[in-house]
C-alpha cells in the first residue's frame, strides 16, 4: 500500500513537473521527458540532482521562449498593451465565462437605434 501510494504520488510530481516545465505545452511534453532522461542517464553519479535541474531549468527557458514567439509577447512583461501595467489580461476562463453570461445581453442591447 506504502508502495504503491508512493508511486502515484511519484507520477504526479512528475506530472506536474513536466507540465511546469514545458509551459503548459509550448514544448511537447514528451520531448520534455526525452530531454530529462537523457540527463539522467548521462549525468554522472553525484551530480545528477544538479545535472536534472539544470536541463529543468533550460528547458523551461527554452519553452518560455517559444510561448513568446507563438504569443507574440514583446518580453516587456505588459501582455495586454497597457503601458501603466494596472489593467491585467483576466484569465481566459473568467473572461469566456462572462462572455457567456453576457452572450444574450448584448444582443438585445445592439438594437437600440434600430427600431
Amino acid at each position: 500500500d506504502l508502495l504503491c501510494t508512493s508511486g502515484r504520488a511519484a507520477v504526479l510530481l512528475l506530472g506536474g513537473l513536466l507540465r511546469w516545465t514545458s509551459c503548459d505545452g509550448a514544448l511537447p511534453r514528451p520531448a520534455v521527458f526525452v530531454g530529462c532522461l537523457s540527463a539522467v542517464i548521462a549525468a554522472p553519479r553525484g551530480k545528477r540532482a544538479a545535472t536534472i535541474a539544470v536541463v529543468v531549468l533550460l528547458l523551461r527557458t527554452a519553452a518560455e521562449a517559444v510561448r513568446g514567439l507563438t504569443d507574440g509577447d514583446d518580453g516587456n512583461g505588459d501582455e495586454d498593451g497597457d503601458k501603466d501595467g494596472k489593467r491585467r489580461r483576466e484569465p481566459v476562463r473568467r473572461r469566456n465565462k462572462a462572455l457567456e453570461e453576457g452572450a444574450s445581453a448584448p444582443a438585445a442591447s445592439t438594437n437600440k437605434g434600430t427600431t
